[in-house]
């Protein structure tokens, strides 16, 4: 059995959304787990969200809205590195997680990817941040037009429909073409086995 890890801020609803339709996809071959990539600097550690009862019902509700199997008993927490060594690929659903992860654990860089790349509607830049329901941040980049409210019920659902049609299919083909294939939205043509550094994405061809 091989193990994907999914990882996004909090871990309250991207991330378990994505392991949740990334376990239905791949089947009983594979162990989809999520953990919260935050990083606290007081700390110096990875911490997950807290009162997130109502963010979770919402993710939920999204889920089983498109048939997917509840995440009713999942429960947050943070990455660390117990969850980096049991998994075989890691996705991250933003770049200032999988940047602090590698960091955090060079020794398991190279199964670190971005979970999917796009280029932004509102700079035209490449990106791997995933829209986050919670607070409506990167929907105006990713989907374009103006950010929606915090917690909007609508904004679960849309997520989930992109995750189902557009994010795994791409994670699917990745997983069995052994991450040799690039991914962006789209077409295949960006970086998904290997990270680029920053300065690098400044460098890439934006799509026309």
């Amino acid at each position: 059995m091989k193990n994907i890890l999914f990882v996004c801020s909090g871990n309250s609803c991207r991330s378990p959304m994505a392991a949740a339709i990334a376990q239905a996809a791949l089947g009983d071959e594979y162990h989809c787990f999520s953990a919260a990539g935050k990083w606290d600097n007081a700390k110096h550690a990875f911490v997950s969200q807290k009162n997130v009862s109502g963010n979770a019902k919402k993710a939920i509700s999204a889920l089983q809205g498109e048939g997917v199997p509840s995440i009713d008993k999942h429960k947050p927490h943070a990455l660390n590195k117990k969850d980096v060594s049991t998994a075989d690929q890691i996705f991250f659903l933003g770049q200032a997680f999988m940047d602090q992860a590698k960091k955090e654990f060079p020794d398991h860089a190279l199964k670190m990817h971005a979970y999917f790349y796009y280029v932004s509607k509102k700079t035209s830049k490449l990106m791997m941040d995933i829209p986050d329901p919670y607070d409506g941040d990167h929907f105006d980049h990713y989907f374009g037009g103006a950010k929606p409210k915090k917690g909007q019920e609508a904004s679960y659902h849309r997520v989930a429909k992109e995750m189902l049609t557009t994010f795994q299919p791409m994670v699917t083909q990745n997983i069995g073409e052994g991450f040799q294939s690039k991914v962006y939205k789209g077409q295949s043509k960006g970086p998904v086995n290997n990270h680029p550094a920053p300065e690098e994405i400044k460098k890439e061809k934006m799509l026309e």
